[in-house]
């Protein structure tokens, strides 16, 4: 099982069900399928509540404001569900993106950050979706109004924890690439602990052509989450723009690599950790609806 299944089984398989999820090969009957689901159970609710500010006589500010918050309610949850329907294969990309050989972990205490991950990402998911399924149950007492809310809040409430789950897919991947340059050297050590028949001058060389090529797969691991991120912003930005959440990326590679022992390594190795060091300088940043930062502080304000 891939770490993407065991982090979100259970989002998976609702947004398949509603059709938010198109399988690998999907034709134009699925998307079909989807804006039809969409259009029966989601569109509904806040076409005839327009409807009836509009047609209802003698209307009572109480009545006109519950009817408004209600209104954009249910818009919000139009504007997060279509960008599934309209770009799901872009989407299901993004959501498949850490099944790639190039997050793979190559320790057991890496594996422990990941398991971490995955734990954290099935618990939210669990909690969230009772939490939503029991709120929509107990408030909705009008049978038309029923289906459409709660179709539209069962898959919000496997959207919002599988967005954040991602963001901290994308940390803990940084967490991992913080650790393999911080702890280069004995990583490289321990792939050259069954060179034992060598020469001084031959272990030298073959452990900074070992060291290059760690750093080498680090630069890769760095390359990899930056696109991540950049197709993370790029699909979930107007949906959570839609419903504002905070994900703070953390980059502190240069602090990870400053802790290391750069000071035993070759001039080759030593030049490309520099180079590392200058592009991590620009922060990960992802921003809500291409205007805010998703970050502690634009949450807090």
């Amino acid at each position: 099982m891939s770490v993407i299944e065991e982090s979100f089984g259970i989002n998976l398989r609702v947004m398949k069900a509603c059709c938010l999820y198109p399988p690998l090969t999907h034709g134009r009957w699925y998307k079909i399928k989807a804006y039809l689901m969409h259009l029966c159970f989601v569109m509904p609710v806040p076409t005839l509540g327009i409807l009836y500010l509009l047609l209802k006589e003698d209307l009572d500010m109480e009545r006109v404001n519950y009817n408004a918050g209600f209104l954009a309610q249910t818009t919000c949850f139009t504007t997060k569900l279509l960008p599934f329907i309209k770009e799901g294969h872009r989407i299901r990309k993004c959501i498949d993106y850490f099944n790639s050989s190039s997050f793979a972990v190559l320790n057991e205490k890496q594996k422990k950050i990941m398991d971490q991950c995955v734990k954290v990402c099935r618990r939210n998911t669990f909690i969230f979706l009772i939490c939503v399924g029991g709120g929509v149950t107990s408030w909705a007492t009008k049978p038309f109004f029923w289906e459409g809310v709660y179709f539209a809040s069962v898959a919000t409430g496997v959207i919002d924890p599988l967005i954040a789950g991602l963001a901290y897919h994308a940390t803990s991947q940084i967490k991992i690439l913080k650790d393999n340059l911080q702890h280069l050297s004995k990583y490289t050590e321990e792939g050259m602990s069954k060179r034992n028949n060598m020469s001084p001058s031959q272990r030298a060389s073959i452990k900074a052509m070992i060291m290059y090529g760690k750093i080498r797969q680090s630069i890769n691991h760095h390359n990899a989450i930056l696109e991540f991120v950049k197709e993370y912003e790029d699909c979930f930005s107007s949906v959570v723009f839609s419903q504002f959440a905070a994900s703070v990326f953390s980059n502190s590679l240069t602090n990870a690599i400053y802790m290391g022992q750069w000071y035993d390594y070759d001039v080759k190795s030593k030049r490309a950790l520099i180079t590392l060091m200058e592009r991590s300088k620009v922060p990960i940043t992802v921003t809500s609806g291409k205007i805010l930062d998703l970050s502690l502080t634009t949450f807090t304000t």
